[in-house]
């Protein structure tokens, strides 16, 4: 394509199911962290510009909510910083907008999100802390984050994937 964000790592994609494109937002180019949204529609990449955005973040999540018909990003890294966030931010397909929930998950960054179509939320486990390796799940629904207490977890680990599966 004659447009694309280049050469990025730690960024997080999610597939807006309303617009049929994949949206990768922010990343890490080995010296900065651009902080982008663009846009993938299976044939070229385009550049989003929103007004506002989560600023230079990598290390976050993303998942689609096909329920709030948005995507929600939460977390990450940002570059001028010395530590993890725990901000929680929307795509609309125009803009992004960052929620403040009364409770929120701690910050934390390589994390993983999926979204569970039967509970109709968003499901965040683990991540790191610059310091801890987290066994925490936590749920959004759209409002605030609630932390769920498993009685079996997959143990504290980050960089990891999580898909939800329609049988379970």
């Amino acid at each position: 394509p004659s447009a694309s964000p280049g050469s990025l790592g730690h960024h997080a994609m999610a597939w807006d199911a309303v617009r049929q494109e994949v949206i990768l937002y922010g990343g890490y180019t080995g010296s900065a962290a651009p902080g982008g949204t663009w846009g993938w529609n299976g044939n070229t990449w385009a550049n989003k510009s929103p007004a506002a955005s989560p600023g230079a973040v990598y290390h976050h999540a993303m998942v689609w909510d096909s329920v709030r018909q948005e995507i929600v990003l939460f977390g990450g890294y940002r570059h001028s910083s010395t530590s993890p966030i725990n901000e929680t931010w929307v795509w609309n397909g125009a803009t992004w907008t960052q929620k403040s929930p009364a409770v929120s998950p701690s910050p934390r960054y390589s994390h993983t999100m999926a979204w569970d179509a039967v509970r109709q939320e968003v499901v965040i486990h683990g991540g790191y802390t610059g310091s801890n390796y987290l066994d925490e799940t936590w749920v959004w629904n759209g409002t605030t984050w609630t932390q769920k207490l498993p009685v079996h977890t997959p143990g504290a680990r980050n960089e990891t994937v999580m898909f939800w599966h329609p049988g379970e």
